[in-house]
């Protein structure tokens, strides 16, 4: 029995020593990390999920007007090539003279004109857009990954917890059996 005890003081000992060993390291990596709470970057993430969404709608929006607008160009060019390529009204039927037919031409390229410069801001609001969204994304990948980062020094701060209770027990046991 007194070589069994011996056996058994000898791996409580062993046992509270890596127990010491796993702590300090522990101690020592998790030393001047800040404490957080979770919840905290889950909100930041569901901040940065949301603004990803109105980017995205907004960007849709901003791409459905430049397609009107593209549209509304081409619906003016058919429809002032048809009218200047006519002789004579199909409705009245008096001849389209060429000043008129001019006249149509100068406000009709005029609504060109003001499309395609409205054109042309939508296609600069959807790249500045564009390039906002994914600077979102990426900020949203990093949250993420900070989150991750964050949980396993958590689980790390619970784990010395766990080893620091383990460590208390061991040493309370070998004390017994110094006792005997």
């Amino acid at each position: 029995r007194m070589l069994n005890a011996a056996k058994q003081k000898d791996y409580s000992s062993q046992d509270r020593d890596r127990a010491n060993a796993y702590i300090e390291a522990l101690r020592a990596e998790l030393e001047g990390v800040p404490a957080f709470e979770p919840r905290e970057i889950t909100v930041l993430i569901k901040a940065k999920e949301n603004e990803a969404r109105l980017l995205e709608a907004e960007y849709r929006e901003s791409l459905k007007s430049l397609h009107a607008s593209r549209a509304k160009i081409e619906h003016i060019k058919e429809s002032m090539s048809k009218i200047i390529s006519l002789d004579s009204c199909p409705l009245c039927e008096q001849n389209v003279g060429a000043e008129h037919k001019h006249s149509i031409k100068d406000r009709e390229t005029a609504k060109i004109n003001a499309l395609e410069a409205e054109m042309q801001l939508n296609l600069e609001k959807e790249k500045s857009l564009e390039a906002k969204s994914k600077m979102t994304m990426q900020e949203i990948e990093s949250l993420r990954k900070e989150e991750v980062r964050l949980n396993l020094i958590n689980l790390k701060k619970k784990n010395l917890e766990e080893r620091i209770r383990e460590k208390e027990r061991l040493d309370k046991n070998l004390a017994e059996l110094n006792r005997e």
